[in-house]
């Protein structure tokens, strides 16, 4: 399943949200379960967004990994995975 979706990066004064778009692909499981998902969006946007923000990390904000897991591979034929979750249910 493909699913394109907006990610709200804050409010602007007239109410109105900050956005991004995203894309994401889930590989469904069957009994409403799902094993894989990959998400995407495009580190450009945000980041032009961020800035037209005016956003600023706080101190709070914690740096990436020094070697991040970056592992995508998706279950595919042949292999499987032990983990499934249902929608709305973290995984």
């Amino acid at each position: 399943m493909v699913s394109r979706w907006d990610q709200i990066l804050g409010t602007r004064p007239d109410g109105t949200h900050w956005t991004v778009p995203g894309l994401s692909i889930l590989y469904y499981a069957g009994d409403g379960l799902f094993c894989y998902e990959y998400q995407m969006v495009n580190a450009a946007h945000i980041n032009a967004t961020l800035k037209k923000m005016g956003w600023r990390p706080n101190a709070e904000l914690k740096p990436v990994p020094r070697d991040p897991n970056r592992d995508f591979s998706s279950p595919g034929p042949g292999r499987t995975s032990s983990r499934v979750w249902a929608p709305g249910v973290s995984a």
